[in-house]
């Protein structure tokens, strides 16, 4: 209950300022010749039809990389252990093997 209390105060203390602003979006502190209003600060026809035919083109976009990002890497959330082919491993640790140095790098990581 006090949470809802809580909310609604806010609600209303908001929604009275943005009343007693109206036609003022950002009020100036200089000048009110300043300020921005609502019709000021709207953007164009054709800028808000650029803006949808975008978000609609790159929304499954990104939605897609999202998906292949986790069927990728998925294997590394589950903590199933994968096998390094050998033609990855780094040729410098392979010579420094044969030479008979002791390398502490830790193995590169998949």
């Amino acid at each position: 209950m006090p949470n809802l209390v809580s909310q609604s105060t806010l609600r209303a203390t908001v929604g009275f300022l943005f009343a007693a602003l109206h036609p003022d979006v950002l009020v100036s502190s200089t000048s009110g010749a300043n300020s921005l209003t609502v019709a000021g600060t709207a953007s164009s026809e054709y800028a808000l039809t650029v803006m949808t035919v975008v978000a609609a083109v790159c929304f499954p976009l990104v939605l897609l990389y999202q998906s292949y990002t986790y069927v990728v890497f998925r294997h590394r959330i589950t903590g199933t252990a994968t096998q390094v082919d050998a033609t990855q491993v780094d040729a410098t640790q392979v010579g420094a093997t044969q030479a008979g140095t002791t390398d502490e790098r830790p193995p590169p990581s998949s």
